[in-house]
């Protein structure tokens, strides 16, 4: 599906990074290296910069299992297709092993406050703002929702309880 233009005059960028970068991706037939990709954080959408139609191309999400951006830097960011609440959704990997931890980066719109005809606020403007969610899974297929908090981490690890109390003691943690 080619990508339109929909979030004109809204500042910020609705995309994981302001560019496309090179990467790969994995369709559930067959894999593609050295695309140009970028992550629609607001519709949860994979984009690609197709040169034939010298364009932005939406992809099917039920064509895409997993994909990678590769910045200039050397970073990789890969991003999995995984099941919330009945949903498919991309979730940014952070860590792969016995327990494996997820990001959900969704981009909201937030309206400008314009007041009433003395309202002297700056902000007379949208704009995009980023939320994060975080996920841990344990099991294959189940995912735990992590709070922004203490206790919300201490819920998530209960078998790391006596090792995460002593970090929060020893360390002063921000969960914004």
């Amino acid at each position: 599906m080619e990508f339109d233009n929909r979030y004109e005059g809204v500042r910020g960028v609705y995309t994981f990074f302001e560019e496309f970068w090179p990467g790969t991706i994995e369709l559930t037939k067959g894999k593609f290296a050295n695309v140009l990709l970028n992550y629609d954080a607001c519709q949860d959408q994979v984009l690609a910069r197709h040169e034939r139609i010298q364009g932005i191309v939406q992809l099917r999400k039920d064509m895409v299992d997993r994909f990678t951006l590769i910045r200039s830097d050397g970073n990789e960011f890969r991003f999995v297709k995984k099941v919330i609440d009945g949903a498919p959704v991309f979730l940014l990997e952070i860590a792969s092993d016995s327990m494996s931890m997820y990001c959900r980066i969704k981009k909201t719109i937030k309206k400008a406050d314009l007041g009433g005809a003395y309202n002297i606020s700056e902000e007379k403007f949208d704009e995009f703002v980023t939320g994060h969610t975080y996920y841990v899974e344990k099991k294959p297929k189940l995912l735990i929702s992590i709070q922004n908090s203490r206790k919300g981490v201490l819920k998530a690890f209960p078998e790391y309880e006596k090792q995460l109390s002593t970090f929060f003691k020893n360390n002063k943690a921000v969960f914004k």
